[in-house]
């Protein structure tokens, strides 16, 4: 699971938009464990393609997502259609 992913999940439930997942987002590194995922870091490759990719996205976790799932040529799992911008293998949920 990918460290944006994290970063999404704290950063939409302290501004209020993810308001019934605070036993998620007070403990998300457990929350990986427990399901049996491997943490995914952002590296400096990852954070070059998903800053400089010329697609017409904006979300910078997206982004982020996306140049993580190119470059460790891993599908993503999501519900947004505007993924499928970017060269990647999508698994709509």
């Amino acid at each position: 699971m990918s460290s944006a992913s994290v970063w999404e999940i704290t950063t939409k439930f302290r501004i209020g938009k993810l308001p019934h997942a605070s036993s998620v987002a007070e403990n998300v590194p457990y929350w990986i464990t427990k399901a049996g995922f491997q943490p995914l870091a952002i590296s400096p490759e990852h954070a070059q393609l998903a800053g400089s990719w010329n697609v017409a996205h904006r979300d910078p976790f997206d982004r982020m997502l996306a140049a993580q799932s190119c470059l460790e040529k891993l599908p993503l799992a999501s519900i947004d259609k505007a993924i499928t911008l970017f060269p990647i293998d999508v698994i709509s949920v």
